[in-house]
């Protein structure tokens, strides 16, 4: 007997979002090195809890946040303010030289001023940035079952599973954070952005490889796409 996750489809886009060149870079707050942490608290950090709703919409205020890399094979050798420059598409193409002089990139938990530096093999870069995330519907994340080894939630549209892009705390993972204190979940599997419907997560290494393994040979459980649509079509 087949266990069917059944899927909302909303809010369709028009266009479909750009895949950047590289990796994205998460938010590790609580990863960081001391010397940006001390350069964050210098920045009047506002809270990952300054948000507010507004006629069904949750904003939340920009705040200062840091990325977090590896020097990867195709950078070695190049200037650093060239790569973010060609890789981060979203920044503006002078942004990365007054970052610089300003000093919100690190380079091996030292404060990297030189806009000529060339990034070594295995250079820890990290990134000072004003994050501004895009706003989300306010909905509560619904818990459907919770257990030792799996969380299984109704996922609201509007909001990605994981960090991406311009979303980090407007996220599942975030939201689940946020609101519930729900932390080291493992990300079974996935539904865009815009798609509602029922999320599975697992609580540990063991049980995050016996459901995606599950999942990919469609065994017990598998994903079923609902389109709700108005009004009459042909045939």
């Amino acid at each position: 007997m087949y266990f069917k996750l059944c899927f909302l489809l909303q809010f369709p886009d028009s266009k479909k979002r750009k895949h950047s060149r590289i990796d994205t870079l998460v938010q590790m707050p609580e990863n960081v090195s001391f010397h940006i942490k001390n350069e964050i608290n210098q920045r009047s950090v506002i809270s990952l809890h300054a948000d507010f709703g507004f006629t069904g919409i949750r904003y939340l205020k920009p705040y200062w946040s840091v990325y977090r890399t590896w020097a990867k094979g195709r950078w070695v050798g190049r200037r650093l303010v060239d790569i973010f420059a060609e890789e981060f598409v979203s920044l503006n193409r002078h942004y990365p030289a007054a970052a610089c002089k300003l000093g919100r990139i690190w380079v091996n938990c030292n404060q990297m001023t030189n806009v000529n530096y060339i990034v070594q093999q295995n250079d820890s870069i990290e990134h000072i940035g004003h994050r501004h995330e895009h706003p989300i519907l306010d909905h509560y994340i619904k818990v459907i079952d919770n257990d030792n080894d799996m969380l299984v939630v109704d996922k609201p549209p509007s909001m990605p599973v994981h960090p991406c892009g311009r979303y980090s705390v407007h996220t599942v993972l975030g939201m689940l954070r946020e609101q519930r204190g729900l932390r080291g979940l493992r990300v079974v599997h996935r539904l865009d952005r815009t798609t509602s419907g029922v999320l599975l997560f697992a609580r540990n290494a063991e049980t995050d490889t016996k459901l995606k393994k599950m999942l990919r040979v469609g065994e017990i459980w598998h994903k079923e796409y609902i389109c709700k649509v108005e009004g009459v079509f042909p045939g």
